[in-house]
């Protein structure tokens, strides 16, 4: 279903809606904002594809509703809360000059959002943080910059690929081979591909596994794969070029190409 299409169905039903244009993972993109209060949830085109009637849209504005987290809007506002629930996040870079952002490996940047409490075990709310927010709450970049650091440290997770799959397929996890690939994610799942900002956890897996460098390949936003052993970077970069055209939604996509770290 059309985003403006579902736009007037929930009009014509009495539910309050708005069209908006807003920055996501480093794109313009149009968005539709359901119903009123201090949160709202927002809907994009690719999340209404599989909607194709008006009794799906308006069963899928009541269900998305219902999720809305409860919490005192208020006190996400304080200089307390932002630096105990901020964390550094990792997109494409963007000319957003409204946000606090710093440039990382080149064609990335990092940025910052204050992460809600979770309703459900899929999503959690978050807020990008601007520079006005730091202007309001009187918080030093740095030392926002530190907080972010320390709280994604803290939900760092990192798997061998043989036991992620294993857990999804709930099997036993297979032993003998030696791992050479591992996925490093958030405890959340939640722009888990920001660990490449921790330099110190990636010298850390480094030198547990007896190795000098890895190869970084972004899956997505939301987690990276570390890759024991050599590549070619040729042939790194068409996979992963494949893989984010055929596999990886838009809005997931974090690069087109893997990065070479070398353990400090």
């Amino acid at each position: 279903m059309k985003i403006t299409t579902a736009k007037d169905i929930l009009e014509k039903n009495g539910i309050e809606v708005k069209l908006t244009s807003v920055m996501k993972d480093g794109r313009r993109k149009q968005a539709l904002s359901i119903g009123t209060g201090n949160v709202v949830p927002t809907v994009y085109q690719d999340t209404l594809d599989p909607i194709s009637d008006e009794a799906e849209m308006l069963l899928f504005a009541e269900q998305i509703t219902a999720r809305i987290p409860s919490f005192d809007i208020g006190s996400l506002f304080t200089k307390e809360y932002f630096l105990t629930h901020v964390r550094s996040c990792l997109r494409p870079a963007t000319s957003d000059n409204e946000s606090l952002t710093y440039p990382a490996f080149g064609d990335l940047e990092e940025y910052f959002r204050v992460f809600m409490n979770p309703f459900n075990d899929d999503s959690c709310p978050s807020v990008i943080v601007l520079r006005a927010h730091l202007d309001a709450l009187e918080i030093d970049e740095l030392e926002l910059r530190q907080a972010a650091r320390d709280n994604l440290r803290e939900q760092v997770q990192i798997l061998p690929m043989a036991e992620v799959i294993a857990a999804l397929m709930g099997m036993d996890v297979p032993s003998g081979d030696e791992e050479l690939l591992y996925v490093a994610t958030t405890k959340d799942k939640l722009h888990g591909a920001s660990i490449m900002l921790l330099g110190d956890v990636l010298t850390d897996f480094c030198k547990d596994h007896g190795l000098d460098s890895v190869w970084i390949i972004p899956s997505s936003k939301n987690e990276i794969l570390l890759v024991k052993g050599a590549m070619d970077r040729v042939e790194i970069d068409a996979m992963i070029r494949e893989v984010n055209e055929t596999q990886v939604a838009e809005q997931d996509r974090l690069s087109d190409h893997g990065y070479w770290f070398t353990a400090a």
